[in-house]
């Protein structure tokens, strides 16, 4: 049936203006409607009403958005996002165009065949391609795929999330090394660099990310005081931007002894690096980067600042004669900087040194479980054991002291 003018002679009025309602996204569906007239003429003037406010914004369905055209459009209101976020959405792209097709209209992705997609996604790296992604992986495809379509649902062009239904499931934690107090004074005795010294104690004492570590400029510390302050800074020809993750600008102590190594870099540190852990050299080739990222109008990223870091780290750990127990990278100084402070002080604290923007992250990925901290429970509970039958024996003492002795 179709929208327009009939006549049927069974009925008192003969002619019958019918029409559908606006298409409703959520339903996939329009309602029919039908009104009925004596005469033909105002049955007429009825339809031609009824197709004029159709043309004036009455919702029609719309043609179905093609997969790769919708990609494509979302991602660019999504001006909030940082480059490693795009670049995160960008590859998930790639993934969902290279299973459904760039053509495939997004109604004809249902819950079965999003569980299809992530059950199939392999490895594209060169050095790994075909091979399972890790439980962490799968589940950043899952949850940025049902972002994804959560947005296409917010733009009614899909009734439902395909991914909403898909459980996640916290991938195994694995196990890093806790550099110890004498590892890393091991590690500042062989490392004969003062410059990766400096480095190596920043990361330890104040926790700092690798993109902050070598995002550092000498302006960010207030010798005097003891402090080392980390903000957003816009760039300038002399020094491409940065942010912070979350924003957020925070103020962190620093240790006598890290202070000390500061301040004696600083007197050897290149002249006119603004940067604490660049090399004249190095310096300039990041000038010349950030030169041709504005030049090309391509976005800066923080990897551009350093190259062959993990592979000295590394080394200087060998040398020092570290045993690693698990995962050995130079996050693990941040790290090791969270567990000690986790350790001695309230969580809260501990999250606003590490710039975490919630404690639930301090708690699930900072803190692990130590042999000595074992050893430290059962000597809690022993001496709240020892202290609790002390105060008894105690008050009954007193209470026999307390009674009047017999006549």
């Amino acid at each position: 049936m179709k929208p327009g003018l009939y006549y049927e002679p069974k009925r008192p009025k003969h002619w019958i203006v019918r029409w559908h309602s606006q298409y409703d996204p959520h339903t996939g569906t329009s309602h029919w409607y039908s009104k009925a007239f004596a005469l033909k003429v105002e049955a007429q003037q009825f339809l031609l009403q009824r197709q004029q406010e159709q043309v004036d914004g009455i919702q029609q369905k719309p043609e179905p958005l093609q997969l790769g055209e919708f990609c494509s459009k979302w991602l660019s209101t999504r001006t909030e996002l940082r480059e490693n976020t795009k670049d995160l959405y960008l590859r998930l792209f790639k993934r969902l165009e290279a299973y459904y097709g760039a053509f495939a209209e997004l109604n004809s992705i249902t819950p079965q065949r999003a569980a299809e997609f992530i059950a199939a996604q392999k490895i594209v790296a060169k050095n790994g391609a075909g091979r399972a992604l890790s439980a962490w992986s799968l589940e950043q495809v899952k949850r940025a795929s049902r972002a994804v379509f959560e947005g296409a649902k917010e733009w009614q062009l899909v009734r439902s999330n395909p991914f909403k239904s898909l459980k996640s499931r916290r991938p195994p934690v694995h196990k890093w090394h806790y550099i110890s107090m004498n590892e890393y004074q091991s590690l500042i005795d062989v490392t004969k660099n003062l410059q990766r010294k400096c480095f190596y104690s920043v990361a330890y004492f104040c926790g700092l990310r690798l993109s902050e570590l070598l995002s550092l400029t000498w302006d960010c510390i207030d010798f005097e005081h003891s402090r080392l302050t980390l903000v957003n800074r816009k760039g300038t020809p002399e020094a491409p931007p940065f942010l912070l993750k979350d924003y957020e600008q925070r103020s962190i102590p620093i240790p006598k002894h890290t202070l000390d190594l500061l301040v004696a870099w600083h007197d050897q540190a290149p002249v006119k690096v603004p940067f604490v852990f660049l090399s004249a050299a190095r310096y300039e080739i990041v000038k010349r980067k950030w030169a041709e990222c504005r030049k090309a109008g391509k976005p800066w990223r923080n990897g551009y600042l350093a190259n062959n870091l993990r592979r000295e780290f590394l080394r200087d750990c060998k040398r020092s004669g570290l045993k690693a127990t698990g995962k050995l990278c130079i996050h693990v100084l941040r790290k090791s900087c969270a567990q000690n402070l986790a350790d001695n002080l309230p969580v809260a604290l501990t999250k606003s040194i590490l710039g975490h923007a919630s404690v639930s992250t301090t708690l699930a990925h900072y803190n692990q479980i130590m042999p000595t901290h074992e050893q430290q429970a059962l000597e809690v509970m022993q001496n709240l054991y020892e202290k609790s039958i002390a105060q008894d024996k105690a008050q009954k003492a007193e209470q026999a002291t307390d009674e009047p002795s017999p006549k």
